[in-house]
């Protein structure tokens, strides 16, 4: 009876961990830009994603935005040459460490101030980009 109430919980944590996707909250300081004081970046799971930033003091969000996944080809013939046993793991899906990942969202603020944002990441990596104000003021930015 513990063995199984053991198995169960622990498949619940794992369901709802499962749930809640991906999030990265913490911005890393020194790839960032110093007026940047808050990040989120949600990209997996059932929920839309989800980017927030707060920028001088205003707080910018996009969600729903679309995340496309693209096969780092560079880097695979870089490391397995022509395995093609490799590739076809790859292509089947049961691969996915080598895919990059990149996202276009559009951040508003109350106002309606907007920051357009390239945001591009590899599978076992972190989000990091850039944003453009209103005004052109480019905006760097790495996630943990």
């Amino acid at each position: 009876m513990k063995t199984l109430l053991a198995v169960s919980a622990g498949l619940a944590a794992l369901a709802l961990a499962g749930c809640a996707g991906h999030i990265h909250t913490s911005l890393i300081p020194e790839d960032s830009d110093p007026a940047l004081t808050l990040g989120v970046f949600r990209h997996e799971g059932q929920e839309a994603p989800l980017m927030a930033l707060e920028f001088r003091g205003k707080r910018y969000e996009g969600r729903g935005f679309a995340v496309q996944r693209q096969p780092n080809l560079a880097a695979l013939r870089r490391q397995y040459g022509t395995d093609i046993r490799h590739f076809r793991n790859i292509e089947s899906g049961a691969d996915t460490n080598h895919y990059v990942y990149s996202a276009e969202p559009k951040l508003t603020a109350g106002d309606g101030a907007t920051l357009r944002c390239v945001v591009a990441w590899q599978a076992i990596g972190a989000p990091a980009g850039y944003c453009v104000t209103n005004e052109g003021t480019r905006i760097p930015f790495r996630f943990e």
